[in-house]
């Protein structure tokens, strides 16, 4: 074995071994992100209102011209015990303009 294969598969074993800490780095910081959230909604309600607009311009979009909807807050909640999520709209208001 030549020192030129010697040191290719070095470096080849630095750069897998590299690869290989980096994903399992990435799917702890996944883990604690993932927990942190668990933990967090076992509380109470986590407030997500910056997709709140986004959500009324859908709303408008898919319902008829002559409804406006409006909310005060979104919350991502717990609905149960089974795990499930959902959002919820927090002080509903449709206008019907016709």
């Amino acid at each position: 074995m030549t020192a030129t294969e010697m040191t290719n598969g070095s470096i080849l074993r630095r750069l897998s071994k590299f690869f290989l800490f980096t994903f399992v780095a990435l799917v702890a910081v996944l883990l604690l992100v993932a927990a942190a959230l668990s933990a967090r909604l076992a509380v109470g309600p986590l407030s997500v209102t910056f997709l709140g607009p986004r959500m009324q311009e859908e709303l408008v979009e898919r319902i008829y011209y002559a409804y406006d909807v409006k909310f005060d807050d979104l919350e991502l909640r717990c609905n149960d015990g089974h795990g499930n999520l959902g959002l919820a709209m927090v002080g509903v208001r449709i206008a019907d303009y016709s």
